[in-house]
C-alpha cells in the first residue's frame, strides 16, 4: 500500500489504536490494519487568515465613504466537557439547551443545559445484531408534539429503536423479516434524514452478499430499495432530502436521486472515490464530499443528476476528508473533517465565507441547529460547540485602510486597475452605483497591485479592499 493511500485511508479511520510509531495499527471500516511506514509529517498548523465577507450596499457614494460597514468575524469554537472518552458518532439537538450525543461502547448521553453537564441515557434492550458491543452509529431526535421523539440504530442491528417520548422508553419497530430483502440482511444504517414533514430516510449497506439499501418511512414502517446489489458495492453512506428531491451517495462514486417519495435514478461519477456525506445547502444547491483528498466538495444544482467539483470552496494548501456535513437552508453549514492521521479540522461555510478551526482529534459528526448554534464531534469524546449571536457572526468593523487608485479617472479603453496598499490585501471587490458586485477577486499581495477588471463602460464605481486589519473604500471613475 502506498504511503499516500495509507494516509488517505487512515484519515477516515473509525478509530486509531496506540501512538504513532513505525508500526502503526488502525481500524478502518471495522477491520484492523497494521502497516509499517515512517512517521508522517504533521500538516503545518498554519494560521488561517479569515477573509471578510463581501458587502452588498446600495448606499450613495458619499455615504459609502463615511459609514461603517459590516464584516464577518472569526468563529470561536469551544471544547465541551462531555465526561467521556468514547468516540462520538452522532449529535442531535432539539434546541439550544437539549441535545444528545451517541457513539461507541454504549455512548448515549443527554444534556438539558447546552452541554454544561451530561446524563447517561438507558440503552434499548433490543435492536442490535450479534457482536455489536453496543456501538451506536445513528441517533437522531426531534420535537414530537411537545415531547422528544427519535430513532436509534446500532452499528449492526435487527430493528429500528424508536421513541415518541423519552420518558416512555424505547420501542422496537419494523423488526423481523422486513430487514431481509432479497434473502439478504440489512445490518448497517450509515445515516438518517428526518425532514419537517415527518418523512424519514435511511442509507446503509447489507451484510451477507454486499450492496446497499435506502429506506423510506412514511408513518408505519420503513420500505427499502437495494438500488445496487453488486457484491463489490459496500453501501450507501448518506442521504438527504428536501420537500421535492431525495439524494443518496455511496461507495465507488455512486449516487442516486429521486423525486419524493420514491423513484430513484442511479448515477456514477466515474472517479471511483467513495462519497461520504451529502446535504442540501439551500433551495437549489446540494453538496457532496468524498474520500479523494484531491478536492473538498462537489456541487449539484440540478437536483442531484450531476455533481461537479466546486473549486471555490476549501483551503488551497491541503484537502481534508469530510466525514459529515450539515447545512441549514441558507447556505450556512459545518463540515467535520480529518486533516491528517491524527488531527481534525472544522470547516464552516457562511455563504461565500469559509472558516477553518483545527482540532487535536479526528472528527466524525456535525450538527447545525441554526446559524447561531452548531456542534462537531469526534474521537475520544471530543465535542466542539459554536454559539454566537447576530445570525452568521456578523460584527461591526470600521473602515480604516487607506489606499490609492491611479490613474483615477481611468479611460474606458483600458480595464487595468492600479492600486497601492500598504497592508496585505486579501480581497478586492468592485461595485456599481447600485451596489451590484461586478468583480470579487481574492489575492495575497501588498504595495503596487494591478488587475484587469473587465470594466470598459464609462461610469462611477466603488472599489473595496479587504485586509486582516480592516477594509477600505474608494470611488473609481471610468471615462
Amino acid at each position: 500500500m502506498l504511503r499516500k493511500d495509507l494516509q488517505a485511508l487512515a484519515s477516515t479511520a473509525v478509530r486509531a489504536i496506540g501512538k504513532p510509531t513505525k508500526k502503526y495499527k488502525y481500524i478502518f471500516r471495522d477491520k484492523l490494519y497494521t502497516e509499517v511506514f515512517s512517521h508522517p509529517a504533521y500538516i503545518r498548523n498554519r494560521q488561517i487568515q479569515i477573509r471578510m465577507k463581501r458587502i452588498y450596499s446600495s448606499l450613495a457614494l458619499v455615504l459609502l465613504s463615511t459609514l461603517p460597514v459590516v464584516a464577518q468575524a472569526p468563529l470561536n469554537w469551544t471544547l465541551v466537557n462531555t465526561g467521556t472518552n468514547k468516540n462520538i458518532r452522532d449529535i442531535s439537538f432539539m434546541n439550544k439547551d437539549t441535545g444528545i450525543i451517541a457513539g461507541d461502547d454504549g455512548l448515549l448521553k443527554m444534556t438539558t443545559n447546552g452541554g454544561a453537564s451530561w446524563t447517561d441515557m438507558t440503552l434499548p434492550s433490543t435492536g442490535q445484531g450479534t457482536g455489536n458491543n453496543n456501538n451506536i452509529k445513528v441517533a437522531q431526535f426531534f420535537d414530537y408534539a411537545g415531547s422528544i421523539g427519535g430513532v436509534l440504530f446500532f452499528d449492526k442491528f435487527t430493528a429500528v429503536n424508536r421513541t415518541y417520548d423519552l420518558t416512555g422508553g424505547w420501542m422496537e419497530e419494523c423488526g423481523g423479516g422486513v430487514f431481509s430483502p432479497a434473502g439478504d440482511s440489512i445490518c448497517s444504517i450509515n445515516n438518517f434524514h428526518h425532514n419537517q414533514s415527518f418523512s424519514e430516510y435511511v442509507a446503509g449497506g447489507t451484510c451477507l452478499g454486499g450492496g446497499g439499501i435506502v429506506g423510506y418511512f412514511g408513518g408505519f414502517c420503513f420500505s427499502f430499495d437495494s438500488l445496487r446489489s453488486d457484491v463489490s458495492f459496500t453501501g450507501w453512506n448518506d442521504i438527504t432530502a428536501n420537500q421535492d428531491v431525495i439524494v443518496t451517495v455511496g461507495a465507488n462514486g455512486f449516487f442516486a436521486n429521486a423525486t419524493v417519495p420514491w423513484a430513484f435514478t442511479l448515477h456514477q461519477s466515474g472517479t471511483g472515490y467513495n462519497y461520504l456525506s451529502v446535504d442540501w445547502s439551500d433551495t437549489s444547491t446540494i453538496y457532496a464530499a468524498n474520500d479523494s483528498g484531491g478536492w473538498l466538495l462537489e456541487k449539484s444544482t440540478d437536483g442531484g443528476n450531476t455533481f461537479v467539483v466546486d473549486s471555490t470552496i476549501g483551503p488551497n494548501f491541503y484537502y481534508p476528508i469530510v466525514a459529515e456535513m450539515d447545512f441549514t437552508e441558507d447556505d450556512w453549514g459545518v463540515m467535520a473533517c480529518a486533516s491528517n492521521l491524527y488531527n481534525g479540522v472544522i470547516i464552516t461555510k457562511r455563504g461565500s465565507q469559509i472558516d477553518f478551526f483545527n482540532t487535536d482529534s479526528l472528527l466524525t459528526s456535525a450538527f447545525v441547529l441554526d446559524s447561531t448554534l452548531a456542534f462537531a464531534g469526534g474521537l475520544d469524546g471530543k465535542l466542539y460547540k459554536l454559539e454566537q449571536s447576530g445570525g452568521m457572526g456578523i460584527t461591526p468593523v470600521v473602515e480604516n485602510i487607506d489606499f490609492s487608485i491611479f490613474p483615477n479617472p481611468q479611460y474606458a479603453e483600458n480595464d487595468l486597475l492600479n492600486l497601492f496598499v500598504e497592508e496585505e490585501v486579501k480581497e478586492i471587490i468592485i461595485y456599481d452605483i447600485t451596489g451590484k458586485v461586478l468583480m470579487d477577486q481574492f489575492i495575497n499581495r501588498q504595495g503596487s497591485i494591478s488587475i484587469n477588471t473587465g470594466i470598459r463602460t464609462a461610469g462611477t464605481y466603488i472599489v473595496r479592499v479587504v485586509t486582516n486589519k480592516g477594509v477600505g473604500t474608494r470611488k473609481y471613475v471610468v471615462n
